[in-house]
């Protein structure tokens, strides 16, 4: 007789700024209206979300790598008392996979377990390939060329990384609360490694301000600036400093403020065959600010929904595009419309919801 679906489990990050917290919040949250939802999370992260609340579905049991010089922490005892029908996994080098692979029978036995791919290449890690899933999430065809030579073919799924939903913003509002002004065009970037995504960009910038005047909004928590960073923030007047790293929700505002936002990363961040989304463009590609991208692994799946450059130069002449609002500028905001349309996490939790029903089926 057939299982029905009422518990789900999640082990992933939560309420941090990393890829997979976002899609288990996005994707979770939904779940959570429907099903009865554990989340079992790490006490600490590399890039916490200061002045965050948990749900009271959250469980803290474990640490994160890189956090921590000592031995691992992790207690297994809400795996094994949690009940539950599905358990979905993300990106598990974080976590302490040694512990992890002695309990797995424990959860196997009362649970289908999904694992979700985010990692860039297959895993080094020789305990990765001892869990047996039954079934793994790719989020779309690049990931699929690469596990398919690992995974049989009616395991792997293909579920896009989610889209937080579209939501228009008031751009006077939104100036008028984070105190900006509102005659003048605002280009605006985030980042938590500024030295390499951040200060590349405003010599180019400070050029273009010559003739198309525009403040350049950088928002970035103190912590995380150099000398040479704050020393080039001092000597430019038209760079606006934010000491901030709020969450999504107080996020939008700057999108929603701004007419344009840079995703800029130094081309040898990158390595050959190596595959990976942006969940910083798919958080916010839902404000229609329109997005202007570096060519890179990130953005492949886009395609026209961002405005993509491959130098400064080039960066420089889409930035004009957006103050004589050219039509490529409502081109690419219809594009973003409707990629986020048709990722949107409503879609993608429904998407989850059909193969977590799959399984218990079969």
């Amino acid at each position: 007789m057939d299982r029905k679906l009422t518990k789900i489990a999640i082990f992933s990050k939560w309420n941090a700024a990393d890829g997979t917290s976002i899609l288990a919040e996005l994707v979770g949250r939904e779940l959570a209206k429907r099903y009865e939802l554990t989340v079992f999370a790490p006490f600490n992260d590399v890039k916490p979300l200061q002045g965050i609340r948990d749900e009271d579905y959250v469980i803290r049991c474990c640490n994160v790598q890189g956090t921590s010089s000592g031995q691992w922490t992790f207690d297994p005892k809400p795996f094994l008392e949690k009940d539950y029908d599905i358990f979905v996994l993300q990106r598990i080098e974080w976590i302490p996979i040694e512990e992890l692979i002695k309990i797995y029978p424990n959860i196997k036995e009362k649970a289908k377990v999904i694992y979700v791919i985010h990692e860039l290449k297959l895993p080094e890690n020789p305990i990765f390939w001892k869990f047996e899933w039954d079934a793994v999430v790719c989020f779309d065809e690049r990931y699929k060329r690469m596990w398919k030579d690992v995974y049989p073919e009616e395991k792997i799924h293909m579920i896009p990384y989610p889209c937080n939903s579209l939501r228009r913003g008031d751009k006077n509002k939104s100036r008028m609360e984070l105190n900006l002004p509102l005659d003048k065009k605002i280009v605006f970037t985030c980042s938590w490694y500024p030295s390499t995504h951040v200060l590349p960009l405003i010599p180019p910038l400070a050029e273009l301000n010559k003739k198309y005047p525009f403040i350049f909004l950088i928002v970035v928590a103190r912590e995380y600036l150099d000398d040479e960073m704050l020393k080039e923030i001092k000597r430019y007047d038209f760079i606006e400093w934010r000491d901030d790293m709020p969450p999504a929700s107080e996020m939008d505002k700057y999108f929603y403020a701004s007419d344009a936002y840079i995703f800029y990363k130094p081309k040898y961040e990158f390595k050959p065959g190596q595959i990976m989304v942006s969940s910083s463009i798919l958080s916010y590609l839902g404000t229609l600010t329109p997005v202007l991208a570096i060519e890179s692994p990130h953005i492949q799946p886009l395609g026209g929904a961002v405005m993509k450059f491959s130098d400064m130069e080039e960066l420089k002449d889409r930035l004009i595009s957006v103050f004589e609002g050219k039509p490529i500028v409502n081109e690419t905001l219809k594009t973003a419309e409707e990629y986020v349309i048709r990722n949107s996490k409503e879609k993608v939790a429904i998407e989850y919801i059909e193969l977590f029903e799959k399984l218990m089926r079969g």
